[in-house]
């Protein structure tokens, strides 16, 4: 049971981009290289125009992530199994966070950027127009 439960998590962090380095019975190390998004390059071309210069530093500074899947519990009901993983924040230290926290923190910041992108570029131009069709409505001719 430990197995299958360990390599059903491996297998969803295949479909992110992870690499398997080292695999036990228990646990796992797995590698995800950095990669280069044309979307962030872009917008901070557009928005600040030599922004862009600051995403190429950043990247050129950013390592590959790496995470450490644990099998913990005694895959009993009152002890079930549970993969935890241990990932390296910012500033080196260990960050034990359970892999369902992983994915919903990246669902929540994938969310706000969502919202972030369709207020700049849909709902500021349609304020921008709606306030030019209403002021030429009721303007003075």
């Amino acid at each position: 049971m430990t197995a299958a439960a360990l390599q059903a998590t491996i297998n969803s962090c295949f479909s992110e981009g992870y690499h398997v380095i080292n695999q036990d019975a228990t646990s796992a190390h797995l590698t995800r290289p950095k990669s280069f998004s044309i979307l962030w390059s872009l917008v901070w071309l557009f928005c600040l125009g030599i922004g862009v210069l600051v995403y190429v530093f950043y990247y050129l500074g950013k390592k590959d992530e790496e995470i450490r899947l644990t099998m913990e519990g005694e895959g009993t009901p009152a002890s079930p199994y549970t993969v935890t993983m241990l990932r390296l924040n910012s500033w080196g230290k260990p960050d034990w966070r359970s892999f369902q926290q992983e994915r919903e923190d990246k669902r929540r910041a994938r969310n706000w950027a969502i919202g972030i992108v369709l207020v700049l570029f849909v709902g500021l131009p349609m304020l921008c127009i709606l306030t030019g069709v209403i002021s030429s409505l009721f303007g003075s001719h």
